[in-house]
């Protein structure tokens, strides 16, 4: 099963204003619970703060990938 999960990362420039940037990734898991778990587990350690917005079930079957 796939979710799509958005998330925000928060960033300071030099000029001191935060700077807010917004993205979507497919995650595949068994639960809502584990697509949260899989993204903090891969993004919450980064140089920015991350922030879940939403996670939802996506509704694309499979993914092909090219051979």
């Amino acid at each position: 099963m796939y979710y799509l999960v958005k998330i925000r990362f928060e960033s300071q420039e030099d000029s001191g204003k935060i700077k807010k940037t917004r993205e979507q990734f497919l995650v595949e898991a068994d639960t809502i619970g584990e697509a949260e778990k899989i993204t903090i587990d891969r993004f919450g350690t980064g140089l920015s703060e991350c922030f879940l917005e939403s996670i939802q079930e996506s509704k694309i079957l499979d993914v092909i990938f090219k051979s």
